[in-house]
């Protein structure tokens, strides 16, 4: 069943929202969260018929290596630097990291760190074959979907901080630009594998952002 076309592909473009929904404001669980995420992406993959394989499909060495160091570095000021700007000190962001991780169960270093390496290695994989191969487009523009992946990480946001235009504005762009980066990638390397790289790295950077705000 090709999900690109088919009239059940809703289901899985807004289950994000359903498990970010039930996991974090449901239950107060990232992991719960990820969990019920991934469940659905795996539910995906197995009803397109896709190949995992497609994960390591096109992998190059150099970019995949410098766009991993890219995202981690750059990702940290892109996602840590604009709630501190919005908001009015430091210390305010922390406080509000801090407390949304320790109402998901994330307060202590263990379980933060376990999270993050969880966050940075299957994750990263995972979401770039449910979205730029189970429900991808094959558009070298901008597109719907590219908002529709950008949208869910609000809800995530939103647990932290309170609704800022000016934030959350600057993450959907942010978001969206980089799901059309990640396509474009794909249709290049003709696999998922060094756009997935490059997304670890993302991920990776803006955790290690926020344990250098949180420490």
């Amino acid at each position: 069943m090709d999900l690109r076309k088919h009239p059940a592909n809703v289901i899985w473009r807004y289950w994000p929202w359903l498990a970010v929904g039930v996991g974090m404001y449901g239950l107060n669980s990232g992991w719960v969260a990820i969990g019920l995420y991934h469940l659905g992406i795996v539910a995906g993959v197995v009803a397109s018929r896709t190949s995992w394989s497609r994960i390591r499909a096109g992998f190059v060495v150099r970019p995949a290596i410098g766009l991993w160091l890219l995202g981690v570095c750059a990702a940290p000021a892109v996602a840590i630097g604009l709630p501190l700007l919005v908001f009015s000190t430091a210390g305010e962001v922390r406080e509000d990291l801090v407390e949304g991780l320790g109402r998901l169960g994330m307060g202590g270093a263990v379980s933060f760190w376990l999270f993050v390496a969880y966050l940075s290695l299957p994750h990263p994989g995972l979401e770039e074959l449910g979205w730029r191969e189970v429900l991808g487009v094959e558009s070298r523009r901008p597109h719907l979907r590219d908002l529709e992946f950008a949208s869910y990480h609000l809800l995530v946001l939103h647990y932290f901080f309170p609704f800022q235009w000016l934030l959350f504005a600057w993450s959907v762009l942010c978001l969206a630009g980089l799901s059309w980066a990640w396509r474009l990638l794909r249709q290049r390397y003709g696999g998922l594998a060094v756009p997935s790289w490059f997304h670890a790295g993302g991920d990776l950077g803006v955790m290690l952002g926020i344990w250098w705000l949180i420490r």
